[in-house]
């Protein structure tokens, strides 16, 4: 479903569980790599950034967005483009979605 979602929408912004990352609408993500391993889902935006949703409890399409929820634990751990400087974020409750581009 996921690459499917990105081969139609293209790029993709990103909500966290704490907000945005980004400016809404403004940061957009390519999907570089996605892959199931054993009970996590990996995915590879920008070949920068790195999602890894342990036991993704649903994942779902609603209204041009992605949404994962019901997981155990997302590790969201990308580089700051210029810098390189490596950041990592752990969440245990919420959802990610992955909002595609604004139809104008």
């Amino acid at each position: 479903m996921l690459v499917e979602w990105f081969l139609r929408v293209g790029v993709a912004g990103l909500v966290l569980p704490s907000g945005w990352f980004g400016r809404p609408y403004d940061d957009q993500f390519r999907l570089t790599g996605s892959a199931a391993l054993g009970e996590r889902l990996v995915v590879c935006l920008d070949d920068n950034a790195l999602l890894a949703v342990l036991r993704p409890g649903e994942v779902v399409e609603e209204n041009e967005r992605l949404v994962i929820r019901g997981f155990d634990q997302v590790v969201w751990a990308f580089s700051e483009y210029g810098s390189r400087r490596s950041h990592v974020q752990v969440f245990d409750r919420g959802a990610i979605e992955l909002v595609g581009p604004r139809v104008t």
